[in-house]
């Protein structure tokens, strides 16, 4: 799940992921975001979205050098049918299919593109079947910190921009409530907003994933 919150600190590891403390932080008048989950190995953080959001109608992803791939048409509140599956948790058995490009790599996941699948993201979930992971679409660009609450394993988070490309990647602690949030600008300094959030268990990112080198395309 995804919980927009006060912003928190990390240690940053090679190929801009950060390893985010459990340590709570006050939230302030900072707006409150249903919760995301996990994003796969070794980089990224979990978007989240705010309940006050406007969203375009629908969602797109804008790959470098590669045409745009139109999701499905989504409005703010209302989830994509996907067909029902066995080989999936209980949670995700009627979300969409996707296959997320990383620099090469494909990793089949679940697409968590409105406001309940954002909340139910990974929480709770031990293991992901047919899928590495959660591929949040938040529909919109995003400059607000998050947290990972209520995830029942490790997970790895990665943040792209609205054109796929690798911002930073996030290893946190578990955490059930009080978690650090953290974002691509609190992390780097200066403003990088974001749209898309993978969270997948720990180690499900290909190795030599790059800061603003690296990209995604959703297929």
């Amino acid at each position: 799940m995804l919980a927009l919150g006060a912003c928190g600190g990390g240690t940053e590891l090679a190929g801009g992921a950060t390893t985010a403390s459990s340590q709570s932080t006050t939230t302030g008048s900072n707006r409150t975001v249903p919760s995301a989950n996990t994003l796969p190995t070794g980089s990224s953080l979990p978007p989240s979205s705010s309940s006050t959001r406007t969203v375009p109608s629908a969602s797109t992803l804008l790959a470098s050098s590669v045409p745009p791939t139109t999701l499905a048409t989504t409005r703010f509140g209302q989830c994509a049918s996907g067909s029902a599956a066995t080989d999936v948790p209980t949670q995700w058995r009627t979300w969409p299919r996707r296959t997320a490009v990383i620099d090469g790599v494909s990793l089949p996941v679940v697409l968590a593109d409105c406001e309940s699948r954002w909340v139910q993201g990974m929480r709770g979930i031990t293991n992901t079947g047919a899928v590495r992971g959660v591929l949040f679409d938040l529909l919109t660009t995003q400059d607000v910190p998050v947290s990972v609450e209520g995830a029942a394993i490790d997970v790895d988070v990665a943040f792209f921009d609205a054109k796929g490309v690798f911002l930073i990647g996030v290893q946190p602690e578990r955490c059930s409530s009080n978690c650090k949030a953290f974002s691509p600008s609190v992390v780097r300094g200066g403003t990088y907003p974001y749209r898309w959030v993978i969270i997948a268990p720990r180690g499900t990112f290909p190795a030599g994933i790059k800061r603003d080198v690296s990209t995604l395309t959703v297929r």
